[in-house]
């Protein structure tokens, strides 16, 4: 069971790198739909498992899935009226915050008097609801990108290169590596 966890997050960011690239491609609201679904399939499959290797392989995906949120904050900024994005963005990742806080008590909770199965399933639940809300809602998205699923990951990679402070943090995260790599942002770490 220690693995499940760990294999969540690795889950997580394999989809930050691997899916959520895809919002810049295709239309926002589908991907969103997809994540929903595919989180609610996943969440519902963890309640259903019996052995740990289709735990952990379930918790792999579940992670990938998880990235639903990610594809949430950017649509908060495009629909934002001008001048108030970021108002928007703070209010939806202050949301995410105090969800990510509160699921910690509430998962306990409820994992101690009903068991871990079955708050796997109300958080099924949960998503589904939140994913058809979201679908009835949210208006679909234009293109933004025409560049390749490929050239996508590419720019990525780019990316990294041109910010050391984004390099810095990720591979290093060392006492003063991260402010100084803001000081210098012209400097390449190492």
């Amino acid at each position: 069971m220690e693995l499940v966890p760990t294999l969540t997050q690795i889950g997580y960011a394999l989809g930050i790198l691997l899916l959520l690239p895809l919002g810049d491609r295709y239309d926002r609201r589908k991907i969103i739909a997809v994540k929903s679904a595919t989180l609610t399939a996943m969440l519902w499959l963890c309640s259903q498992v019996t052995g740990p290797s289709a735990l952990w392989l379930s918790s792999l995906l579940l992670g990938m899935a998880a990235t639903l949120a990610q594809d949430i904050v950017p649509v908060a900024a495009i629909l934002a009226p001008e001048g108030k994005q970021g108002k928007n963005v703070g209010t939806v990742m202050t949301g995410l915050l105090i969800g990510i806080l509160l699921s910690r008590t509430v998962s306990g909770v409820v994992g101690e008097y009903i068991g871990w199965r079955a708050m796997y399933q109300l958080a099924a639940l949960s998503i589904a609801i939140i994913g058809i809300a979201l679908w009835r809602i949210l208006p679909a998205f234009a293109q933004h990108s025409a560049l390749s699923y490929p050239d996508l990951l590419r720019s990525m990679l780019q990316l990294w290169r041109s910010y050391p402070a984004l390099h810095c943090t990720a591979r290093y995260w060392r006492k003063g590596c991260f402010l100084s790599g803001l000081a210098h942002s012209g400097q390449r770490w190492r």
